[in-house]
């Protein structure tokens, strides 16, 4: 009987309890502090939040529901630190790095480039700024893909023909005003969008296939791509000048505390040692 009593799965669960509550007291006895401050910024940063969570401002009985729930938080927090399960969890080491990392990168001080330095960055990185090239173009549908009818309607629209008298309505219409050729092809799709670029303005060519059906494109203006000016990007290009000199600058100062502890790299044991062969066989 007093054996099956100790090998009951209750037993050992009961133990481990007491053990965990034991600690816990010796842990809260060498001096923790057992109060917890609700301040003023607390209670309108959990107002705010409920705000953006319902839409609608907090009774006073919710706001003391949201209080106490804050306080049942931190109680609970602060007992699992006291009682070290952060240590060893993944999860929480990841988050705790995260966090340093974005207060490191939020304290990295830049002073604001001037605009001798922001000319210097868009002429290193206007390969990434370039403004593409820009179409416009009308066309005329035939929705029954067939050859033989585009073929026709071509030959009338090359003799002079309006466009508006010919083929197919279009759910879009038949005209596409400055747009870059991967807008058109996200319209028409990439294989029409390339046959397009390719078309000499001011004249009509096709049939081009889409997924709708079969068009006749005429080209009546293309703007080639080009450099743009610093007055034209000057908020997007100080934007990244901005967040490349922050993130040197955080990169710097991890760095620096990385600098400050001594990295010790235990030898592994004779069996790691072996593993490691296995494996790599």
């Amino acid at each position: 009987m007093l054996k099956r009593l100790l090998l009951h799965p209750g037993l050992h669960f009961a133990l481990v309890g007491t053990l965990l509550f034991f600690a816990h007291r010796v842990v809260r006895s060498e001096g923790d502090d057992a109060s917890i401050l609700v301040t003023r910024a607390t209670v309108e940063a959990l107002r705010d939040q409920h705000v953006e969570r319902t839409g609608k401002t907090p009774t006073e009985e919710q706001e003391a529901q949201l209080i106490d729930a804050h306080v049942r938080a931190e109680a609970l927090y602060r007992e699992a630190i006291a009682l070290g399960l952060h240590e060893g969890d993944a999860i929480v080491h990841r988050r705790l790095v995260q966090k340093m990392e974005f207060l490191v990168e939020d304290g990295a001080h830049v002073e604001p480039p001037s605009d001798a330095q922001l000319e210097e960055y868009l002429e290193a990185n206007r390969h990434a700024l370039v403004v593409p090239e820009r179409l416009s173009l009308t066309h005329v549908f035939v929705g029954d893909r067939s050859e033989l009818r585009a073929d026709e309607i071509l030959r009338k629209l090359r003799s002079g023909e309006a466009a508006a008298d010919l083929g197919d309505p279009f759910l879009r219409g038949p005209e596409v005003v400055a747009k870059t050729p991967a807008q058109i092809a996200g319209l028409f799709g990439e294989a029409f969008a390339e046959k397009v670029s390719k078309s000499a303005p001011k004249r009509w060519h096709g049939p081009f296939e889409s997924s709708y059906g079969l068009h006749l494109v005429r080209v009546h203006e293309r703007v080639a791509a080009r450099s743009p000016a610093l007055e034209e990007v000057r908020q997007p290009v100080r934007a990244a000048w901005l967040r490349e000199k922050r993130e040197a600058a955080a990169r710097e100062r991890i760095e620096g505390i990385r600098q400050r502890y001594r990295v010790d790299i235990e030898p592994p044991t004779r069996n790691d040692a072996d593993s490691a062969k296995q494996a790599r066989r």
